[in-house]
């Protein structure tokens, strides 16, 4: 089969963000034989940590290294880093100049087969360049891109670039059809549209694994309900608000929440802690590969995310290693979420946050409705093993390609 060249580009950080849908995908891609480049942007930069390194003149160094798969150990992919200023909005300014300059950069020298944008702006700039060069340019949607953007003004001309991208790019490619559905009604030809959901490692992330250790490190005895929830900590999330109620929770039984991850409401959770003491485990990132032994220790895993328009057409990669590792899920009723499960296989929708831990209680007072209902997700799910979703993505590449 025919090898490509595939420039891939984003607004965020390819080594610390996620792993994400292109992870999964270019990594895999790589191994096959396609050669990966991705140009991507630190977005970590504003953290407290990066911020006590600033420079009195803010620019960073152009970065380019091989960097080996998140996902996929094996891979190799070269990412590049463009030089930016370190300044709050100077930085997007400065991203328009030395992106756009990178991403000429390589269409010229890379050649790229094709370009995959997973961002707005640096999406945006390369669907322009891309056109200009007769280069297939396809715009990958795995969130509203907008509505994700920490400066709220600027989110109507984030979306605004969006839409643009849905109706201009040559493929425009989504995880769920309710995404689709969103793409079509803001303009994209319903011929250029495709789903392509998130998928599973059944390798790493099966009811097999075990969490014994995990359990005994963090002293979660075995009559303790374990409740997990992973990934970044938004606004909108509704980590807070489980956490919350878990103080005025009865302990019958007794149920312990862990979560794993970092993000805008990590000082609430905090100062949750101190309240909650074991009842909570707060934990940083975890590397990718360590996260299997985390979800096998839960009982149960959550998603008590706030039904707002970021959230709706959407389901994260996380439900699907979830439901694959034999985990009863709690969620609230996400529109996207609902559609892609239904109500019987694995998730138990809740109306709110203040749902989740009577959910989480009624499901822990039949162990074996908890394993049945686990194990029905994870039959669910094996039909989204990541080997299929990449064969159906390359050849979609490829078929552009030769098109």
């Amino acid at each position: 089969m025919n090898k490509t060249r595939i420039l891939n580009v984003e607004d965020t950080s390819w080594l610390k963000k996620g792993p994400h849908q292109q992870h999964h995908l270019m990594e895999r891609l790589n191994i096959k034989g396609h050669q990966i480049r991705v140009i991507d942007y630190e977005i970590t930069w504003r953290e407290s940590s990066s911020r006590a390194k600033r420079r009195l003149f803010p620019l960073t160094r152009r970065l380019e290294q091989v960097v080996e798969g998140r996902t996929c150990g094996e891979s190799r992919i070269t990412l590049i880093r463009p030089s930016i200023l370190e300044f709050p909005l100077l930085d997007y300014a400065s991203m328009l100049m030395t992106h756009s300059t990178e991403i000429y950069r390589q269409i010229v020298t890379f050649k790229p087969d094709v370009v995959v944008g997973w961002s707005i702006l640096n999406s945006y700039a390369a669907m322009k360049m891309a056109k200009g060069f007769g280069v297939p340019f396809v715009f990958y949607a795995i969130d509203l891109y907008h509505n994700l953007i920490p400066e709220k003004a600027l989110r109507r001309l984030g979306g605004a670039m969006f839409h643009q991208l849905i109706r201009k790019s040559d493929l425009v490619l989504v995880i769920t059809e309710a995404l689709k559905e969103y793409a079509i009604s803001h303009g994209a030809n319903p011929k250029s549209v495709g789903v392509v959901p998130g998928g599973i490692d059944q390798k790493r992330f099966n009811p097999n694994i075990c969490g014994e250790g995990i359990r005994q490190r963090f002293q979660v005895r075995p009559d303790e309900v374990l409740m997990l929830f992973m990934g970044h900590l938004y606004d909108f999330t509704g980590v807070p608000e489980v956490a919350r109620n878990l103080s005025s929770y009865n302990d019958n039984p007794r149920i312990k929440l862990m979560v794993l991850g970092k993000g805008k409401m990590l000082n609430e959770l905090v100062k949750l802690k101190d309240k909650l003491g074991d009842k909570f485990i707060l934990l940083d990132w975890i590397p990718y590969m360590q996260l299997p032994e985390y979800v096998a220790a839960a009982d149960v895993c959550i998603l008590p995310a706030f039904n707002r328009e970021v959230m709706r057409d959407i389901v994260p990669i996380k439900i699907y290693e979830y439901l694959a590792s034999g985990k009863a899920v709690v969620a609230t009723k996400l529109p996207a979420l609902f559609e892609e499960f239904g109500s019987d296989n694995g998730i138990v929708f809740v109306d709110d946050q203040q749902g989740v831990i009577p959910a989480v209680q009624a499901l822990a007072q039949d162990k074996e409705a908890l394993k049945s209902t686990g194990l029905r997700g994870a039959s669910f799910v094996a039909q989204y093993r990541w080997e299929n979703l990449v064969n159906d993505f390359e050849q979609i590449l490829l078929d552009l390609v030769r098109t």
